[in-house]
């Protein structure tokens, strides 16, 4: 995701059901980002993760195999 000023970003993880999992809140400078996604206490199976901020929304999918 590249900010284009310092924002608030709301992550959130879905499973595929499309129940939320987690939400969290970041503080992002400006520029290209890379956030960790932390995977540990998920079981195996295929998660979403959505990374929202003003216009700015990105979409991943993780697969989670053990």
């Amino acid at each position: 995701m590249f900010l284009p000023l310092q924002r608030c970003v709301q992550k959130s993880r879905w499973d595929a059901s499309g129940r939320l999992i987690k939400q969290s809140h970041l503080s992002l400078s400006p520029g290209a980002q890379e956030v960790s996604i932390e995977m540990q206490d998920l079981a195996d199976g295929v998660y979403v993760v959505t990374f929202e901020s003003g216009t700015n929304y990105k979409v991943s999918r993780l697969i989670r195999k053990q």
